[in-house]
């Protein structure tokens, strides 16, 4: 079935499962169920004085950041931070001021049902921020996305270099890189960003990706790098949207919604774009894709909507808001889906 449109829907709770029964459109009619599961979460602990130490303030000037995406958590006063429920995997840990000046970005393996899982040594900096608007072409002009992930990789340009290979996302020990997503304007800042060159870059399936060169030092932040999504119509996508609320129906506002691929997301740039990026770089380049993501994701405004826009294929789509409990669902997308999956979490 090509999607779920004017969908009907009947919930049934059963223990940590969730089944949606969707009642398709279909001419021949159908039933549909996606089985929702608690995902595998582990839990981090660690302590940031070094930062206080080196930086001054207070440990709970600090915000806590996964995958760039706000836990609304800080360290306690004492600088302790414990982290719990967070989802398994490779995932990136940012622990920032509030003037993204200061902090650290540390890639952990979150391990299911470890606990008091250490962080690991993490090197604090003083650097710039990177700072820009995300927009996408339309028939009518350019609008500002909102909720877009976009990433920065120092020393991108060169991991693509000839005799290189594409930048993976989550990439592997040794790249630096920082991760944060869109306000509702579609403007971003990264940081603290370490002094050098960056490159910084946005994709969403069904466009160009786009990204830019961005040298950082002590004496210049890099203000309006500005990243335009043009479409591409030889990429095929979908759309799943809906909501994300508690168990008594009350729609959870700035929760993580992201899809989890079978197989990587490579997305295109366009030639002109490409060539641009090559010519900033000033050496060539290895041949597109550059870049393979391994999950794509958005965060829910007032009511806990969320639209996010994806590849086809198999995926796990992952709802997330801390102090719940996450939880997924598996599904194959396929050309043009338009689908609603709504998310039901259970306080921790």
């Amino acid at each position: 079935m090509a999607g779920i449109r004017g969908a009907k829907r009947g919930v049934l709770v059963l223990g940590g499962i969730l089944l949606i029964a969707v009642l398709t459109g279909c001419a021949a009619g159908g039933l549909l169920g996606l089985i929702f599961d608690l995902v595998a979460v582990g839990k981090l602990v660690s302590n940031v004085e070094d930062l206080v130490d080196e930086f001054g303030g207070d440990p709970d000037d600090y915000q806590v950041y996964y995958d760039g995406y706000a836990l609304n958590e800080r360290p306690d006063i004492d600088g302790d931070l414990e982290l719990e429920g967070l989802p398994a995997g490779t995932h990136l840990i940012s622990v920032v001021d509030a003037n993204n000046r200061t902090g650290f970005h540390q890639p952990v393996q979150i391990a299911a049902g470890q606990a008091d899982l250490p962080l690991g040594d993490y090197n604090p900096i003083e650097g710039a921020t990177i700072e820009g608007k995300v927009e996408r072409g339309t028939n009518t002009g350019q609008v500002a996305v909102a909720n877009q992930l976009v990433i920065a990789v120092l020393g991108g340009a060169e991991l693509l270099a000839a005799g290189g290979a594409p930048i993976v996302i989550p990439p592997p020990a040794g790249v630096t890189y920082v991760m944060g997503y869109t306000d509702n304007a579609g403007e971003y800042i990264l940081g603290p960003c370490a002094y050098g060159r960056w490159l910084v870059f946005s994709a969403t399936p069904g466009y160009y990706a786009d990204a830019r060169l961005v040298t950082v030092s002590g004496d210049a932040d890099a203000d309006e790098q500005d990243l335009l999504l043009e479409p591409n119509a030889l990429e095929a996508s979908a759309v799943l949207g809906g909501a994300v609320a508690s168990e008594d129906n009350q729609g959870l506002n700035a929760a993580l919604v992201y899809s989890e691929f079978g197989v990587v997301y490579s997305p295109q740039m366009s030639v002109t774009n490409a060539g641009r990026l090559v010519g900033q770089a000033g050496f060539n380049f290895i041949a597109q894709p550059w870049f393979n993501l391994a999950r794509l994701g958005t965060v829910t405004g007032g009511a806990g909507a969320y639209s996010l826009r994806t590849r086809t294929g198999a995926q796990t789509v992952v709802g997330f808001n801390y102090d719940y409990r996450a939880t997924s669902t598996d599904i194959n997308v396929l050309a043009n889906d338009n689908l609603t999956i709504d998310f039901a979490l259970e306080e921790r």
